[in-house]
């Protein structure tokens, strides 16, 4: 009997010497994936340089792309040397036809190219930003290439030959139109827009039928 009392010890003994062997090696195992989750980590931190945020790249002024003479000389007067830098323009009584190259400087808020000779408005669709402009005195038809000026507050384009408001329902921001001076049939398109303020005096159009209930002040 204790012969077997004492082999049946050594087999126990025997038995937990193995569980404890095998349970380190389980440990040693879940310590070295957690190293190398730590070290894959630290890894892309060090990737990650300090003081270039997204976004903040400069872009370079192309005067050689502005192909009016009149518009370059203006933009030249201004000594900026990245198109991020100009934000308010005027350009009055410069004598510019063409305003290609313009699009360049995506961060213009304020432009003024009153009394000049301008026909298209194509280059301004994508100035996003611009929330005053005035084009009076020019030689302009239309203006719906603006209907992508979702923050413009303020438009002037008075004496002009303006015969169509085409457009002018995709500004949902325009507070104040001053539209005098034109060649507008109608005014009708008027009254789904959101105006405060209105000068529509010297043209064809007779009195509209109603007007935005915004409105606050107006002349026809």
């Amino acid at each position: 009997m204790q012969y077997s009392y004492c082999k049946l010890m050594a087999i126990a003994l025997f038995a937990l010497f193995i569980s404890a062997c095998s349970g380190g090696g389980n440990s040693d195992g879940e310590s070295s994936a957690s190293e190398t989750d730590s070290n894959n980590t630290d890894t892309s931190a060090d990737n990650q340089q300090p003081g270039s945020p997204p976004g903040n790249t400069l872009s370079a002024v192309q005067l050689q792309a502005i192909t009016d003479d009149a518009l370059q000389n203006c933009i030249r007067q201004t000594n900026i040397r990245y198109t991020q830098q100009l934000q308010i323009l005027k350009c009055q009584h410069a004598g510019i036809q063409e305003l290609t190259g313009l699009e360049q400087f995506t961060q213009l808020r304020v432009l003024n190219l009153g009394n000049n000779a301008i026909q298209n408005l194509s280059a301004l669709n994508h100035l996003t930003q611009i929330h005053t402009l005035s084009l009076s005195h020019n030689q302009l038809m239309s203006f719906s290439e603006l209907e992508n000026l979702q923050q413009l507050r303020e438009l002037a384009i008075s004496h002009n030959q303006i015969n169509s408001l085409a457009g002018i329902e995709k500004l949902t921001q325009l507070h104040k139109l001053y539209i005098n001076h034109n060649q507008l049939p109608s005014l009708e398109a008027l009254a789904v827009t959101q105006l405060r303020y209105l000068v529509a005096h010297n043209n064809p159009a007779p009195i509209p039928n109603s007007l935005p209930q915004t409105m606050e002040s107006f002349r026809l």
